[in-house]
């Protein structure tokens, strides 16, 4: 199972520094489609979500350490899928990005999620995607 990484970098201005990191990024990410990967450009920061297997996110963290632009990393499938986003700008990111993460959502949300997320905050805090976990199981 894929899981979620939540990156936010520092954006730079440096290009030379910047050239860099785009070889970084098609080093560790070259061969991964983007449909895995959602992207959101804060002006300051770079926010991004990844939704894969292995050890890819981890090369990428130790690179943007390097680099020293990393912020935050943090593997957030769990939040997620619980629909507790991490991203305080959700609501601005672009749609392809948004509809990236309800893609990883709609793959990997159980039961459990959902019963979890109503003990948690309530039956009126889901979401129509818990909703059809919860049709599945009529």
């Amino acid at each position: 199972m894929a899981l979620a990484y939540y990156f936010e970098v520092k954006s730079v201005q440096d290009k030379e520094l910047a050239a860099n990191i785009a070889l970084y990024y098609y080093e560790i990410l070259g061969d991964v489609s983007f449909d895995f990967v959602a992207i959101h450009d804060d002006g300051d920061k770079e926010c991004m979500y990844l939704f894969l297997e292995g050890e890819k996110p981890l090369l990428l963290k130790k690179r943007m350490q390097e680099a020293e632009i990393l912020l935050i990393f943090e593997e957030v499938s769990d939040e997620l899928l619980s629909a507790n986003l991490n991203c305080p700008i959700w609501e601005n990111w672009e749609e392809e990005s948004q509809l990236k993460t309800l893609h990883f959502i709609r793959q990997h949300l159980t039961l459990d999620h959902v019963l979890d997320k109503i003990n948690a905050w309530g039956f009126e805090t889901l979401t129509p995607i818990d909703m059809e976990v919860l049709d599945r199981v009529n």
